[in-house]
C-alpha cells in the first residue's frame, strides 16, 4: 500500500502508512525497512535532509543487523555530499566499505569516497550553497474539494458573504443555507443567476459549511461544462496542517512521529506552492 501511494506522488500518505508498520510491527526487518524508506521520502522527494539523517541513524541504531543498516550507512554518505559536507561524507562511505566489503552499494561507494575526497582536498573548494529555503509570500493554499459537481450547499453561523473576485466586489450578502448551482457556465445562487463564471465564498463570523462539513478559510466556486461547479477552498498554511496531521494520523501515535508528519506536511504544501508560482 505504501509502495502504491509513493508511486502516485502520495508522500505524506506513504509516510503515515510506514509510521504503522514501524509502531505496530513485531518484525524486525520490517521496521528496519520502513524506517529507512521514510528517511529516503525525506531526503528524494521533501528536501528535509536532517530528518532523512535522523531516520537514517535510528536505523543503524536500532537495527544494526538488518540489511537496511548497510544502505541507511550509504544513503547517509550521500545526503552529507548533497549537503556538501565532504569530509564527514567522506568518512561514511569509507565506513560503509570498511564494515561491507562486499556491500550492494561497494563500487559506488568507492566512487562517491574518492569524489568527496577530492572536493575536500581541493585548493579552491566551491563556496556552499546556502540551506534549501523556500520563499513564498503567499502561503495560502487551494485545496479542491470536489469536482464537478452540480449542486453546493454552503452555511454558516453569521451571515454568508459573495464576492466578484475581479475587482472582489461583494454582490451579495445573507445568512444561509446558501444553494448554488450553474446553468449556461454561470452560477446560479438561490434560483438567482449572478451572471458570474466564479465567485468568491467567505463568512463575516465563525466557520463555513460546505454540504455538511466545516472547512476553515474561503472558497472559490467556479462554473464549468455548462451546469458543473468546483469548489476550491482557500486556506492558510497553518489551518491546512490542523486538518492534515490529526487525519494522517492517531493521535495517540509517538509524538516524534506527529512532528515529522507536521514538518513533510508543511513541507510538501510550500513546494507545491512554489510549483505553482513558477
Amino acid at each position: 500500500m505504501a509502495t502504491e501511494l509513493l508511486n502516485k506522488g502520495s508522500y505524506l500518505e506513504a509516510l503515515a502508512a510506514y509510521q504503522e508498520v514501524v509502531t505496530y510491527s513485531d518484525s524486525y526487518d520490517s521496521k528496519a525497512k520502513e524506517l529507512f524508506y521514510m528517511g529516503t521520502i525525506y531526503s528524494l522527494y521533501l528536501d528535509q535532509y536532517d530528518m532523512a539523517l535522523k531516520l537514517y541513524r535510528k536505523t543503524m541504531q536500532e537495527y544494526p543487523e538488518s540489511r537496511f543498516a548497510a544502505d541507511a550507512l550509504f544513503n547517509t554518505g550521500m545526503v552529507l555530499y548533497e549537503k556538501r559536507e565532504f569530509r564527514e561524507a567522506y568518512n561514511c562511505f569509507r565506513s560503509y566499505l570498511d564494515k561491507y566489503p562486499n556491500g550492494s552499494h561497494r563500487e559506488s561507494a568507492e566512487v562517491w569516497a574518492d569524489s568527496a575526497k577530492a572536493e575536500i582536498d581541493t585548493k579552491s573548494p566551491r563556496v556552499p550553497r546556502a540551506p534549501y529555503r523556500l520563499k513564498i509570500d503567499d502561503t495560502t493554499l487551494r485545496v479542491l474539494i470536489n469536482d464537478r459537481v452540480s449542486r453546493l450547499t454552503f452555511d454558516t453561523e453569521g451571515k454568508i458573504i459573495i464576492a466578484d473576485p475581479f475587482p472582489r466586489k461583494t454582490t451579495y450578502m445573507d445568512v444561509g443555507p446558501l444553494n448554488v448551482t450553474a446553468q449556461d457556465n454561470q452560477v446560479v445562487v438561490n434560483g438567482t443567476r449572478l451572471g458570474l463564471p466564479e465567485f468568491m465564498v467567505s463568512a463575516n463570523e465563525g466557520i463555513l459549511g460546505l454540504d455538511g462539513r466545516r472547512y476553515r478559510g474561503s472558497f472559490k466556486v467556479l462554473a464549468q461544462d455548462g451546469n458543473r461547479l468546483q469548489p476550491i477552498n482557500y486556506i492558510s498554511l497553518e489551518h491546512y496542517l490542523y486538518g492534515v496531521v490529526p487525519r494522517e494520523m492517531p493521535h495517540k501515535w509517538p509524538l516524534d512521529a506527529l512532528k515529522a508528519l507536521a514538518v513533510a506536511a508543511r513541507t510538501y504544501a510550500l513546494y507545491i506552492k512554489r510549483k505553482e508560482q513558477e
